[in-house]
């Protein structure tokens, strides 16, 4: 399944990984079985079968038949201790043993945590313990395994379920119609801010893409979208609603702190950018509409040349 990756380029690849992530990170309980069931469902057409709780599953969430790959999910809405979480280890692979023994060769134990670093020292000595006991191997499968699996699937499936990847660069060149723009900008603007929480919007220094190291990639959309950004400012000075370009871009700072301070990997600026593009996409309606794709990067491209997303290089930087 692997080789199925070349599919997507290099843009859709970074943008599926960042919405498979979310996805996996808002999961919990019953949704995240249900989320790697999806994965499961799409990479192995045919192949996978999931079993039921209604009546118990006898510790199994869905086997594949091919790969005898047996798969028990851990998800719970808050991580408690290492005690609880290596008793329900050892439960359900014994329990996987006793019931499925015959029908599967690996135990896949899939166990959704934001930090994504590995097993402990006491659940690697279980997981070793357990395979010497009985024989079985068993993977300890993180939010890296479950997004690089999905991203197997085919490029046709990842966009039935993830929706649409973005605009490519070189399409960023016709006129936008203003109402679009409308339509993104409103989606955006959090008309509950106050005035008096709202700072100017200044001109960013022309140093703010190298300070940020931003990528030669997300660079294009930022400096390609800079010409349709001049809708944006058209429609901005000839709305009825004269706080509307502060609240839009009061909004988007709250937002672009937000991302900057979760508690996930290192935030790099490629994955900023994509966060606040999904950001914009989930307010609209999806599936976006080529337009509306447009007015997204036009929108994202005037608020990082008018406002503070992404990081100001202080006072007389020159990048040497």
């Amino acid at each position: 399944m692997t080789q199925l990756i070349c599919e997507l380029n290099d843009v859709e690849i970074q943008v599926f990984t960042l919405r498979l992530q979310n996805q996996y990170l808002r999961s919990y309980g019953n949704d995240y079985e249900n989320f790697v069931g999806d994965i499961l469902a799409r990479c192995y057409p045919g192949d996978f079968m999931p079993v039921s709780s209604a009546a118990g599953d006898n510790k199994n969430d869905g086997i594949i038949m091919q790969t005898r790959h047996l798969y028990q999910c851990y998800a719970p809405a808050k991580f408690n201790d290492t005690a609880t979480m290596n008793r329900k280890i050892r439960e359900d692979y014994e329990g996987a043993i006793q019931h499925w023994g015959e029908d599967f060769d690996i135990w896949k134990f899939s166990f959704c945590h934001p930090k994504d670093d590995g097993a402990n020292k006491e659940t690697v000595k279980l997981i070793l313990d357990l395979q010497k006991a009985h024989g079985k191997k068993i993977d300890f499968v993180g939010m890296t395994g479950m997004v690089s699996l999905a991203l197997t699937m085919p490029r046709t499936s990842l966009i039935e379920w993830l929706g649409p990847p973005p605009i490519m660069v070189r399409e960023l060149g016709f006129d936008l119609p203003l109402p679009t723009i409308g339509l993104v900008i409103k989606a955006i603007a959090n008309s509950d801010i106050a005035i008096d929480d709202m700072e100017n919007i200044d001109p960013v220094p022309p140093t703010k893409l190298a300070y940020n190291r931003i990528p030669a990639s997300i660079q294009d959309y930022i400096e390609k979208g800079k010409g349709l950004s001049n809708r944006v400012g058209q429609y901005l000075a000839t709305s009825a609603e004269p706080l509307l370009g502060q609240q839009m871009a009061e909004k988007f700072r709250e937002e672009y702190q937000h991302i900057r301070q979760q508690d996930e990997p290192v935030q790099s600026a490629e994955t900023v950018y994509w966060r606040l593009y999904d950001f914009i996409r989930h307010r609209l309606a999806p599936p976006l509409s080529e337009e509306q794709q447009l007015a997204v990067h036009a929108v994202l491209s005037y608020l990082f040349h008018h406002c503070d997303i992404f990081d100001r290089p202080p006072a007389g930087w020159t990048g040497h």
